[in-house]
């Protein structure tokens, strides 16, 4: 009887200690929506906010932004359609969206999945691919120097393949609203 509570504790304690690392980076899967106030994000702002102990990014375009977003040379991206992205049904188009001037994706580049950094219009990069194509904004990856644009489609020639993953999401009353998936 000694031996069979002995191995239970063990077990028990097992569990307990292991137990937040048996899934990535201790998440949990997405069972009820969640809100993130975006009423006062003025235009040209990004916002980065924890989800599921990961960043998302929300970024709220100005109209220039989309304007160039949607006139950019296919040339420029790895995916530009985004044939190859994790993405819901809603943001298969330029802008990677379900409400045009919005966008929201996971905040971890798709390389070696390090934290995005933004970069605004007023610091293009020095990279030679950004000779004579005007910069955005857009984002890049912390570790690798992977770039993204604003509607988080990969440059070609970078370190990593695919586009920014979007979670399933809606903006409804001045709230980003991710829905279960």
């Amino acid at each position: 009887m000694v031996k069979v509570m002995l191995w239970l504790a063990i077990i028990v304690s097992g569990w307990i200690l292991f137990s937040p690392f048996a899934r990535e980076n201790g998440s949990r899967p997405l069972t009820e929506q969640v809100n993130f106030p975006v009423a006062d994000l003025q235009a040209g702002e990004v916002q980065i906010v924890e989800w599921l102990n990961r960043p998302l990014v929300i970024a709220h375009r100005t109209d220039e932004q989309e304007a160039l977003i949607e006139a950019a040379d296919a040339v420029l991206y790895r995916d530009a359609y985004s044939r190859t992205s994790v993405q819901p049904d809603f943001a298969e188009n330029a802008l990677r969206s379900g409400t045009s001037n919005w966008f929201v994706s996971l905040g971890l580049g798709t390389g070696m999945g390090c934290a995005l950094v933004y970069k605004p219009p007023s610091e293009p990069p020095s990279n030679e691919l950004f000779v004579g194509n005007k910069w955005n904004g857009g984002f890049v990856d912390g570790c690798d120097n992977t770039y993204y644009d604003l509607a988080g489609r990969v440059y070609v020639d970078q370190s990593a393949r695919l586009n920014l993953p979007i979670p399933n999401w809606a903006l409804i009353e001045g709230q980003i609203i991710l829905k279960p998936q």
